[in-house]
């Protein structure tokens, strides 16, 4: 059995990543489409844990956005889980947010990211960004428009 933790946990067959790019690319998909898409959830990292923070750079940079490639990337899913009814409960997930949303646009500056998409939006799901009718910090800073300069 391959793939990524979650799957070993439940028990089923994947490819990683990182697999999946070689194989495509050995047999010529860049010249075929215009850029590779990934679901990939980020580990939250606490404040402080510079260990974990560079564990989850590490694998950003080398397993999902690995420089090089022809084409860019899109992260079509993404997303951190939260139960936090408010703005004010949500700080973890706001901060992991605008850390991630920092690292995507040092990407998007290097054209190795073409887009981002939040996973889920709409309630009761963990992973929404919208809460009792608002949408949360978090969620605002998810979608906000990239700087292109």
């Amino acid at each position: 059995m391959t793939g990524g933790a979650w799957q070993q946990k439940l028990g089923v067959d994947g490819v990683s990543i990182p697999a999946t790019y070689a194989y495509l690319r050995a047999h010529g998909l860049d010249n075929l489409v215009d850029g590779y898409g990934v679901h990939y959830y980020p580990p939250e990292v606490r404040p402080g844990d510079r260990a974990a923070a560079a564990q989850r750079q590490s694998v950003l940079d080398n397993d999902i956005f690995p420089p090089g490639n022809a084409k860019p990337y899109w992260l079509t899913e993404w997303g951190f889980s939260s139960t936090a009814t408010s703005s004010d409960a949500d700080q973890l997930r706001t901060r992991s947010v605008t850390e991630m949303r920092s690292y995507f646009q040092r990407l998007f500056q290097q054209r190795r990211l073409g887009g981002i998409f939040w996973y889920v939006w709409n309630e009761p799901d963990r992973s929404s960004i919208y809460r009792n009718g608002a949408l949360l910090e978090a969620g605002k800073r998810a979608i906000a428009p990239v700087l292109t300069r």
